[in-house]
């Protein structure tokens, strides 16, 4: 949302002395308990589809809710008796949850919950409620962002089980995944489709029937009913584990439909007005609250008990707020007695580091809310005008469509800007992360240079030096690498989960030390340090006309002008961004996970991008612009990303797989295409196919 922002400091200052200890208590403890829920809420799901899955015509879906959660994270903590109130059909349902999960408990351990298990002393409850809300709002991001792969996985490695190549496995898996998500044209050949025994309906028993029936693709009943489609998930996941022995494992790798938190490091929580006087207001503290505030503002407040400090603005105060700010502000009143929020180094940091880039010149304040994990903590600040305590129930207005995209107009690029500015391509990629060019000079930004600049080489051995005094090295390589923790087969995820039960105590021994927080801590640091060194390399590498165009036999007229333009400053500069036309998560690498929207957002901060498709980027040759680009075969050494121009009559027969994309990404830009919206419009709108 524009009218919040966060900020990440060290945790050290912001509590006093003896509540960190308690935040760092609560954190443990809150990372125990959503550890083993989320373990148990995976394993009464999937024992559910076993026992239910394919569903009669009068049954419904599985759907996950927030009382699912809660009900696993009672039992996890000791509890046997269903903790719901009340009589009637919903409280049934409840309790018959409660007991099914129950059964499961003592079917995955074999054994009853021990309520020494999960101790703690603190009040956790509200803290847990926002860790629900973030376990249940991964599930349903994962089911819309991943559908999509499941199925053409499942396309791909069936194809190759019947002996076709890879090339075809993979053009069938994308062109039956999207006719059935987005509704469009099969464009396959008659003769090539009678070939391979395929036929308009084949593989449509991987997709549920649609339930809106507008005329919407299924793109959009998949994030409209996203629970409709998690049996399936499951189904390939099952299906990808024992049905495809012929096809090479890392073809059938398989995907997590129902993510836990399997880390042993403890994670962050969220801790709001409710969450910190519930884990820090005692009685003592109350009184002193009360006489302070007496003192400061002339008010005598109506608190008996901690519970009554969450209680309404007029049962404290005798009358009603004038605004939700007055209430807001009460509640800062709070944080400032609990915490040291006006006289710590992070509250005197804020204000300049929020208002560093905000042309506006917006007033922050801050919103009452922090993330911590007790290392590290980010405070939630907002907007002025927006400032006030936040409405417990009801639901959320909707937002007209002209207001949602004021700020996405206020950064769209105009066709004045284009010709005005100095344009640059970037193709984003996972080795190197960036690759931008003017056409005439290239610079990357490397997955080796943000690995040395976050110190990986120093992380991994102190990582490493810790296992293995716990002993922890040949357990994790060995004994838990015979089970599979994404199996979706009852049997095997529970082997999983008793071996992971047995070690828990010592693992959790090992990653509860403060280091592996701080190592989390660090390379956020030292990865927005990089990128902020590689944001002033690309101003100065291109702020100067380009006068060396000798070898720049490649580029255009067009291009020489625009690499011949002088700029002062990163406003002046416009970088055409590869759309990411594949899922850049998707790809079988060892690199890891592709940084996308945050990347670019923070390149957004100092300059100006568009979208601009990158179909067939790195096919395409620069040179004589046909596609033509392929890797090079015959080499006994393999070189990362080099391809070869396939015309005899190139001139430029060698090129880097990314330089060549930005390459062409930037012609597409200085070919004045179209602007709509915030992108230029292009051939087609995948990704590129090396």
């Amino acid at each position: 949302m524009s009218n919040i922002r966060i900020v990440k400091r060290k945790a050290k200052g912001f509590f006093k002395c003896e509540d960190l200890v308690t935040i760092k208590d609560a954190v443990k403890a809150a990372h125990r308990i959503m550890s083993d829920a989320s373990i148990l809420v995976r394993s009464y799901y999937l024992r559910w589809f076993q026992s239910s899955y394919p569903l009669d015509s009068d049954d419904k879906e599985l759907e996950l809710e927030h009382f699912h959660i809660s009900m696993a994270c009672s039992i996890v903590q000791g509890i046997t008796r269903p903790p719901v109130r009340g009589v009637g059909p919903e409280q049934s349902v409840k309790i018959d949850v409660f007991n099914d999960m129950l059964d499961e408990y003592k079917r995955l351990y074999e054994r009853a919950p021990n309520d020494k298990e999960n101790e703690t002393d603190l009040s956790l409850s509200h803290v847990l409620a926002y860790s629900i809300d973030n376990l249940l709002t991964a599930y349903k991001n994962n089911i819309e962002a991943h559908f999509s792969k499941y199925v053409k996985r499942f396309i791909r490695c069936d194809m190759l089980a019947k002996g076709f190549n890879k090339s075809e496995a993979n053009r069938v898996a994308a062109i039956y995944t999207n006719a059935y998500i987005y509704d469009s044209s099969l464009d396959l050949e008659p003769d090539f489709m009678e070939r391979l025994g395929l036929e308009a309906t084949s593989y449509s028993s991987l997709f549920p029937s649609k339930i809106n029936k507008g005329g919407f693709p299924r793109v959009y009943d998949l994030k409209a009913n996203p629970w409709v489609y998690l049996p399936k998930m499951v189904m390939i996941n099952q299906a990808l584990e024992t049905d495809f022995s012929s096809v090479e494992h890392k073809e059938r790798r398989l995907l997590n439909p129902l993510p836990f938190y399997s880390s042993f490091v403890p994670m962050h929580i969220r801790i709001d007005t409710s969450g910190l006087s519930q884990l820090l207001m005692t009685k003592d503290r109350l009184d002193d609250f009360k006489r302070s505030y007496l003192a400061e503002f002339g008010v005598s407040l109506n608190i008996k008990n901690k519970g009554d400090m969450l209680a309404s603005f007029e049962k404290i105060f005798g009358r009603k707020a004038t605004s939700n700010r007055e209430a807001g502000l009460y509640a800062t009143e709070m944080w400032s007695f609990l915490t040291n929020l006006k006289t710590c180094r992070q509250w005197k940091e804020l204000d300049g580091v929020v208002r560093k880039n905000d042309p506006k010149g917006t007033q922050w304040m801050f919103d009452n809310a922090v993330v911590t994990d007790g290392v590290s903590i980010s405070f939630q600040v907002i907007d002025n005008s927006m400032f006030g305590r936040k409405a417990f129930s009801g639901r959320k207005k909707r937002v007209a469509c002209q207001e949602a995209n004021d700020e996405e107009d206020s950064k769209q690029v105009t066709r004045e800007e284009l010709k005005t500015s100095k344009l640059l391509g970037c193709d984003p990629g996972k080795r190197d992360i960036l690759a931008i060019t003017d056409g005439i000079k290239t610079i990357c930004y490397t997955k080796g240079q943000r690995d040395m600049d976050t110190h990986k080489t120093i992380r991994l051995r102190t990582s490493l030096k810790r296992r293995r005094g716990c002993g922890l090295e040949e357990y994790e390589t060995q004994v838990m690498n015979r089970f599979q923790k994404r199996s979706c087969h009852p049997e095997m995820f529970r082997r999983y989960a008793c071996s992971r039960k047995r070690m828990e105590h010592m693992l959790l021994e090992c990653y509860s030390h403060p280091v592996f927080r701080e190592f989390k801590f660090l390379v956020y640091n030292k990865t927005k340090s990089s990128e902020h060194r590689f944001m002033h390399r690309v101003l100065e590498t291109f702020k100067r006309p380009q006068t060396n165009l000798s070898k720049a036999r490649c580029a255009s007229g067009v291009m020489r002008m625009n690499a011949l333009k002088e700029v002062q400053r990163h406003g002046d500069i416009i970088i055409g961004w590869g759309n990411w036309g594949k899922n850049p998560n998707a790809l079988r690498c060892s690199a890891g996970p592709t940084p996308g929207i945050g990347i670019r957002r923070r390149f957004e901060s100092l300059f100006k991008t568009t979208t601009v498709p990158e179909h067939y980027t790195s096919q395409e040759c620069p040179s004589c612009k046909g596609r033509c680009l392929r890797k090079a075969t015959g080499n006994p050494i393999m070189r990362h990303h080099l391809l070869r121009c396939t015309n005899d009559s190139c001139c430029s027969r060698w090129w880097n797989r990314n330089v060549a994309g930005a390459f062409n990404i930037l012609t597409r830009l200085l070919d004045g295409q179209t602007l709509s919206g915030n992108e230029t419009t292009g051939d087609g709108l995948g990704g590129d196919d090396l």
